[in-house]
């Protein structure tokens, strides 16, 4: 990677050609590395924060979380746009923030938490979105981190926080039930 880094939320092809990477600072922006020429190229420009991304399955998409650098708007939204930048679209409003995008293997679902800025993790929820034709959010449960099992069931991440410390542990949430 090239850049003043820190370099984070690396995610590469299938094909394991190409790696997408987040360049973390109070203005983020998105690169691509090609991994068989070492070269690398900045995808996105604009004034962003960007605190994760997630690339699709067949690596033409991108899930992107993202936040106006004004600390007077408030939330993180999750945006859909093509790898190399171009067609973005916001799928979430107003003032949660969301987090940790993940992709179904298919690419037919992007699942992502959201919570109040104010609030603790335990507070977290899990969504889930139709990446193709994105409607409203689709609230799955508690959760702050996704790991999808197959195309039809992801494992929620959960935190509990107790007296003396807190508890993680993993729920398998089906999309269909």
């Amino acid at each position: 990677t090239k850049g003043s880094g820190p370099d984070i939320g690396i995610s590469a092809s299938q094909d394991n050609q190409k790696l997408v990477y987040l360049q973390q600072q109070l203005l983020g922006h998105i690169w691509e590395a090609d991994l068989t020429s070492n070269t690398s190229k900045q995808l996105t420009f604009d004034d962003r924060k960007i605190d994760g991304l997630a690339l699709s399955p067949n690596g033409k998409r991108m899930a992107v979380v993202m936040a106006d650098i004004d600390p007077i708007k408030p939330g993180r939204h999750l945006f859909l746009q093509d790898r190399d930048g171009s067609n973005r679209r916001q799928l979430t409003f107003g003032d949660l923030g969301a987090s940790n995008p993940a992709w179904s293997p298919n690419g037919k679902w992007i699942s992502f938490s959201l919570r109040s800025a104010t609030s603790g993790l335990d507070s977290s929820q899990v969504f889930l979105i139709d990446a193709d034709n994105p409607a409203a959010p689709r609230h799955m449960g508690s959760g702050v981190r996704t790991v999808w099992v197959d195309d039809a069931r992801f494992l929620a991440r959960n935190v509990r926080v107790i007296p003396g410390g807190r508890t993680v542990y993993d729920e398998v949430v089906p999309i269909d039930g």
